[in-house]
């Protein structure tokens, strides 16, 4: 609507400079741009200036936005990781993601890392996007009018915000009201065609994880023996498929961990499945029948660390909940605590991680009574800790406590065989879902895949298939179907594209070197029987690797 028309384009300038010059609202405008533009000028309360350079109280600091935060602590746990997922799927647009709660206060910002950027639209930690004080903007527009919406160039009322294009979605709780704003922001010649549609698809997702999750905490807060409702692991090994040697020794490994009590650390590239991995292992050892609470380390602000995983007595501090609140760890007791991306934590929160893997006790906030917990801990990384060991930016003795059985997850481009394995998976998974009958691959899709590095790993291999389900016509994924920032890339790199033969020669020659010519090895590692490697070899006139 906005970039390919450029009448409209005209007509809300037309319309913002008769607004600026004379307080007239143009009445041929969209209606909820005309209803908000005439809510902030008409408020006699608050009246906005549309040239206003700079509105005033706009960014919240300090403990006031430490409060906010807190209250907020739930929704910024459960967004989070579904923020860092839609980011990956815009990274290098110039887009910025953006959470904010029901008044239009951000609360966490993922995206363009330009301070000016930031600085200059005031999208930054504690910012108030209410419409009160920025006037006609996604955030604040949506809190108004309850509905999605997206807020174009001119159609913010204050001139510094012209350079934005903004979508926003809601956030609802368990009661049908907006919790929480979703957002995605970015320089209007930048708007991405789908950003309603995965910031829509975004929020559906966090909105029933907020309903299942509240019925959990209220659970929790009334009483520990109440064991129905207890978070547990929804993976086992049979959910993750693979064909590829490398997975299949590590599948071995883990199986065997499983049956100990030892403590676990994960490392695997971001996507890669590394909590599928953990809930696994839980579903195979002895506590399979116990609390699997995964906790992401990245997702829990500093401030909130000690309340979220040892919980609090009421009265602890402003802001709490009444009757006080029982933390993730007393939570899991008997169970297994999987610590996702705990590279993230700083090193005083590391210590005090070390010190309850060391005693198995926990002490709420406000409270001077110890508790004993029986937990096994898994932990993951997508960074390697023995190297920020030597960076000293992780604790020492915390790596060797967690490091007892390292399991190292390959990426998709390490096991290429995985891939199409992979692809044909979620197109049968997806594609029920989708009400589609039978599905394929097509044989250039296939060459992109198998050429592609994934660097956002099974998750983004999921992304790309659902992606390509809504745009599917037929039976067959195809080319065009395919993300153009996947084809970009390969064309940017100068790649030519191989023919499905080529890439099968590459292939079979690629893992007869990595074996060393081993015949029976290489054809293991193909899933193929020895004959049929023999004919390829011939076929392709392989030798002397």
């Amino acid at each position: 609507m906005f970039v390919e028309n450029t009448y409209y384009l005209e007509k809300i300038s037309d319309a913002w400079e008769k607004l600026a010059i004379s307080g007239d609202i143009e009445e041929s405008i969209r209606d909820n741009i005309k209803e908000s533009w005439n809510r902030c000028i008409n408020d006699d309360n608050n009246k906005l200036n549309p040239i206003t350079d700079k509105p005033t109280d706009v960014i919240i600091r300090g403990n006031k936005l430490k409060e906010i935060k807190e209250q907020n602590s739930k929704l910024i746990y459960y967004c989070l990781p579904k923020m860092k997922e839609l980011y990956s799927l815009v990274k290098g647009s110039g887009y910025n993601v953006i959470l904010a709660d029901n008044k239009g206060c951000i609360l966490k910002v993922i995206g363009d890392k330009s301070l000016a950027f930031s600085k200059k639209y005031d999208i930054i930690e504690g910012a108030n996007w209410s419409e009160e004080v920025q006037g006609t903007n996604a955030v604040g527009t949506l809190i108004k009018n309850k509905t999605p919406v997206t807020i174009f160039s001119k159609e913010h009322l204050l001139k510094k915000n012209h350079d934005l294009v903004c979508t926003a979605v809601p956030i609802i709780d368990k009661f049908g009201y907006i919790c929480g704003v979703l957002c995605m922001a970015a320089n209007y010649k930048n708007i991405h065609p789908h950003t309603s549609a995965l910031l829509k698809k975004v929020c559906e997702d966090i909105n029933r994880e907020l309903i299942v999750q509240s019925k959990d905490y209220s659970s929790l807060n009334n009483s520990l023996k109440n064991k129905q409702k207890e978070e547990t692991a929804d993976y086992n090994f049979s959910d993750i498929i693979y064909k590829s040697l490398k997975m299949k020794e590590l599948m071995k490994a883990a199986k065997k961990v499983a049956f100990n009590d030892s403590t676990v650390l994960i490392h695997g590239e971001t996507g890669t499945g590394k909590e599928l991995l953990a809930q696994s292992i839980h579903n195979y050892s002895f506590r399979s029948n116990k609390p699997f609470v995964a906790v992401n380390c990245s997702a829990i602000p500093d401030d909130l660390f000690e309340s979220e995983f040892f919980g609090y007595e009421e009265g602890a501090f402003t802001g709490g909940k009444k009757g006080g609140r029982v933390g993730k760890l007393e939570y899991a007791d008997e169970g297994t605590v999987f610590l996702d991306e705990i590279n993230n934590l700083t090193k005083v929160n590391q210590a005090r991680l070390l010190r309850v893997i060391e005693e198995q006790k926990i002490t709420s906030l406000g409270s001077n009574k110890s508790k004993n917990i029986d937990l096994r801990f898994i932990a993951a990384s997508n960074k390697s800790l023995a190297k920020l060991v030597e960076e000293n930016k992780f604790r020492k003795d915390l790596y060797y406590r967690l490091n007892v059985v390292n399991l190292n997850i390959p990426p998709l481009k390490e096991r290429k065989i995985d891939i199409l394995v992979l692809a044909n998976y979620f197109l049968r998974k997806l594609g029920y879902k989708f009400n589609k009958g039978s599905l394929k691959i097509g044989r250039e899709a296939k060459q992109i895949f198998l050429d592609y590095n994934w660097p956002g790993n099974v998750r983004e291999l999921r992304n790309v298939i659902e992606s390509a389900l809504n745009l599917m016509d037929n039976s067959i994924l195809k080319l065009e179907h395919i993300p153009n920032h996947i084809r970009k890339i390969l064309n940017d790199k100068g790649n030519r594209i191989l023919t499905f033969d080529e890439y099968e020669k590459k292939f079979i020659r690629d893992a007869l070197v990595f074996f060393d010519g081993n015949i029976t090895l290489t054809a293991k590692q193909l899933n193929i029987a020895r004959n049929t490697l023999y004919r390829k070899l011939e076929k392709y006139n392989i030798s002397g690797c």
